[in-house]
């Protein structure tokens, strides 16, 4: 049976939006377009208080400090966004206790989403840990190999395919005379 290859691409068009401050109270770009415009009555059918109570539930168990459950300046989202410098005074002082795996562990047991942040060589490290291939091996025109980033994109029937190898780094002596043009 005669087999031949085919290759196609899809374009994708989506809109991107620019903005600052994304979680203040001011900015709409939250209301309007990832809640869809729904405006608060969108935000609070999704249990706002759940993940904040069980954040304070575990800091209250884990750390040494005055009890943050039930304290009234944090009670409710608008309070605690009123409140944030002071939030944000409070969980410092509570989660330095700690180093941040600790905090992961208990906070991922009750359901509060959560994960340190990495470094770059850390975040490898971690693909590796759990059976990801993060790293590609590609060709040169040198007749050697490159590593570079993998595609996160895994699927069974139309995997991704690596064209070309990335450009060579300029030398230092290229970068310290300012010669850069790279094609």
């Amino acid at each position: 049976m005669d087999v031949i290859q085919q290759e196609f691409f899809v374009p994708v068009r989506y809109p991107v939006h620019f903005t600052t401050g994304v979680f203040t109270p001011s900015n709409g770009l939250l209301r309007d377009v990832v809640v869809g415009g729904r405006g608060d009555s969108a935000v609070q059918a999704n249990d706002e208080d759940s993940l904040p109570a069980r954040l304070v539930a575990v800091l209250d168990a884990w750390s040494t400090g005055p009890r943050l459950g039930g304290h009234p300046r944090f009670a409710t989202n608008p309070l605690r966004v009123h409140n944030t410098d002071a939030l944000t005074t409070e969980l410092e002082q509570r989660l330095g206790q700690h180093p941040a795996g600790y905090w992961v562990d208990r906070l991922t047991e009750v359901g509060v989403p959560c994960g340190v942040v990495n470094t770059i060589a850390e975040a490898f490290a971690l693909a590796e840990r759990v059976g990801l291939d993060a790293v590609v091996h590609q060709a040169t025109d040198d007749g050697g190999t490159v590593a570079s980033v993998a595609s996160p994109l895994g699927l069974s029937l139309t995997p991704p395919t690596y064209r070309l190898p990335p450009p060579p780094l300029p030398s230092t002596m290229e970068l310290h005379n300012g010669v850069t043009d790279q094609k």
